[in-house]
């Protein structure tokens, strides 16, 4: 079975039933089924949070995060390897800092990106699946 690190592009999109989200739920039975775990990085674990914060009731956020801690994934933190290939990769790459952490996780790890952000596409050694994108409109 692959590993996977999920982007907060992926999650969010899970969490909010967005196109996609289907995939992810694929891959959340899967790893249930098997007793593995996808990897998120510290940093989708803080954008998942301050978004569901901000644009979503006190409950609603609590009901979302306990759903999230008792799924199949485990929150990586920052180690000295990840954090050399963040740089190397922010280096190299037009991202966020925040994406450049999450790529590294998935390089570092040898698993299997899955995201909705074009900006990853950029990183010819990173194996991803880009799950349908459709940017937001304004509200």
């Amino acid at each position: 079975m692959p590993e996977y690190v999920l982007d907060t592009s992926a999650l969010l999109g899970y969490v909010l039933d967005e196109e996609g989200s289907d995939r992810i739920e694929e891959i959340l039975e899967e790893l249930r089924r098997s007793g593995a775990v996808a990897a998120l990085s510290f940093m989708s674990a803080m954008e998942i949070e301050y978004r569901l914060v901000r644009d979503y009731p006190a409950q609603t956020v609590s009901q979302t995060l306990l759903l999230l801690a008792s799924s199949p994934l485990l929150v990586y933190e920052s180690d000295l390897a990840t954090r050399r290939e963040a740089a190397r990769i922010k280096s190299r790459y037009r991202l966020s800092v925040a994406d450049a952490w999450i790529a590294a996780l998935a390089l570092t790890r040898g698993a299997t990106l899955v995201h909705k952000d074009p900006e990853f596409d950029q990183i010819g050694e990173l194996v991803a699946e880009r799950l349908p994108y459709k940017p937001r409109t304004s509200r």
